[in-house]
């Protein structure tokens, strides 16, 4: 079996335009927002005058979700096989939050090492959305610790954006070579059929030599910024469905906001077109192979190159 090429790639990290994940678009009940998300989770609004934008206390240039919340709205349906799969919530102690959570009526259950990927737990809202917690240590690790991690509620941050794919090649060309992110990990999980890669804004640094090592893992989930977690199947094609908006009425996944350093709006859509073949749609949206919404903003803590 043959990996995504790497060296089809290996410009990306010359290109002189670079962008960075901003924020993740939901649309979800309006008791979503107050009872889970700000009541449970304790997220905040990212700024003044951005009431439909909330952000962790903790999380890095002030990175958010962004949740409509139309008149009706219920809960929706997320199949297996869709292209989005969920946000993840990263904290030192995710046993303690997920107490937390389930004092609030939110059922998690206790945390569970998965292989040497992460000790993690899921659950869901009133939207139907999955949401994962992901510990920043393995259970190992946690366990060597002299005390439990006292802040494990005010530290949480949003960690992961998960989508799936069927097309991994296009969507790293799209992403990586396109858009500029960095690939921080990729990781097989050979025993289930599919493998993970997790990028980020070159903001967050640069690529590791070795971005299959297992010894990065752990500190990728205590990074206080989001990643962009993109999951293949290993085996056949898999048979993930693209980027289908969600029924009116019903909660869903509505997109993707990437920043961009003043100024390099257009330089940064000429790469993408050129290097992905992919144009901006009328209103000024893009959107990746997998037909997923990408809304461009000026995020002004990103440095212009040259």
């Amino acid at each position: 079996r043959e990996h995504p090429p790497h060296s089809s790639m290996e410009g990306a990290a010359t290109k002189a335009v670079c962008s960075c994940l901003r924020g993740v678009k939901l649309r979800v009940p309006e008791a979503t927002r107050d009872r889970f998300y700000r009541g449970a989770l304790g997220m905040v609004p990212s700024s003044p005058d951005a009431l439909d934008r909330f952000t962790f206390c903790r999380q890095r240039d002030g990175q958010f979700l962004e949740l409509c919340c139309p008149p009706g709205c219920g809960r929706g349906t997320f199949p297996r096989s869709g292209c989005y799969w969920k946000c993840g919530i990263m904290s030192p102690d995710i046993d303690t939050l997920s107490q937390h959570l389930g004092q609030h009526g939110y059922g998690f259950g206790g945390g569970d090492q998965f292989q040497d990927i992460g000790y993690l737990a899921h659950g869901s809202d009133e939207s139907g959305m999955t949401t994962e917690l992901l510990q920043h240590t393995f259970a190992d690790t946690f366990a060597q610790l002299s005390e439990r991690p006292p802040r494990a509620v005010e530290d949480a941050t949003l960690g992961q954006l998960t989508v799936r794919t069927a097309d991994i090649a296009a969507t790293l060309r799209f992403w990586r070579d396109g858009l500029g992110f960095a690939i921080l990990s990729h990781q097989e999980v050979t025993a289930y059929g599919f493998a993970l890669y997790f990028l980020a804004g070159r903001e967050c640094g640069e690529e590791p030599a070795d971005p299959n090592a297992v010894e990065l893992r752990e500190a990728l989930w205590q990074q206080p910024f989001v990643t962009l977690e993109i999951q293949y199947t290993t085996g056949s094609p898999g048979n993930f469905s693209k980027f289908e908006p969600a029924p009116e009425g019903s909660a869903g996944f509505e997109g993707v906001v990437v920043g961009y350093a003043p100024g390099e709006r257009d330089a940064l859509l000429a790469q993408v077109k050129a290097v992905a073949g992919i144009g901006i749609e009328e209103g000024g949206l893009l959107r990746d192979p997998n037909g997923i919404p990408v809304f461009l903003e000026e995020a002004s803590f990103l440095q212009k190159v040259g």
